[in-house]
């Protein structure tokens, strides 16, 4: 509870938090890179400041794909990486590239006979 009331400026109210891998000062600890060469699935889900529109973002590097969705967010951005840290980087650096996003929050999706699956 202590946590929720010093953050209320920070997170909107329906939001889950999750801190994965912080220190003190809330940066990004440096995250190993998965075995064997596998890659950190996730979707960034995006909501407009104009609601459902188009700010252009392209796939390429992380970036799978790109779809508009209809429901609270209205993009969804999957993307791939090696580690956590380069994932929250690209999500940080969408945000100051496209001056159109409201908010974004971020689904990790486990592989399969992960701790979700059993």
């Amino acid at each position: 509870m202590k946590f929720r009331e010093n953050m209320q400026t920070s997170f909107l109210e329906s939001c889950t938090y999750v801190a994965i891998g912080l220190d003190e000062k809330g940066e990004t600890l440096k995250d190993e890179e998965c075995e064997n060469g596998e890659l950190i699935k996730a979707h960034i889900f995006i909501k407009l400041k104009d609601g459902f529109g188009n700010i252009n973002i392209q796939e390429g590097g992380i970036i799978k794909s790109v779809d508009k969705r209809l429901g609270w967010s209205d993009i969804s951005v999957e993307v791939e990486a090696p580690t956590l840290h380069e994932i929250k980087k690209h999500i940080l650096d969408l945000r100051k590239k496209y001056d159109g996003i409201k908010h974004t929050s971020t689904l990790l999706l486990p592989e399969k006979g992960g701790a979700m699956d059993e």
